[in-house]
């Protein structure tokens, strides 16, 4: 399970974190996460200029992995 990242936005706080076209959103904070929805839902209870431990399944020539990314909040 997971949300798959359609689309990043130019010099916003996924792609400055490195969150890329593809990668499968696991878990926000450590809550498990299935859809858009959980994932915005999540995300918005970060604080202005905090930071939140997203965990991504990234695939990479053939495997994939996953990877923790922190976002900082704008």
């Amino acid at each position: 399970g997971g949300a798959v990242v359609n689309d990043v936005t130019p010099f916003g706080p996924a792609a400055n974190s490195a969150i890329l076209p593809n990668d499968v959103i696991l878990s926000i904070q450590g809550t498990p996460v299935r859809t858009v929805d959980e994932v915005t839902n999540l995300l918005d209870k970060i604080a202005a200029g905090g930071t939140a431990r997203v965990v991504v399944w990234r695939f990479s020539r053939g495997s994939g992995q996953e990877v923790f990314v922190p976002i900082r909040r704008r």
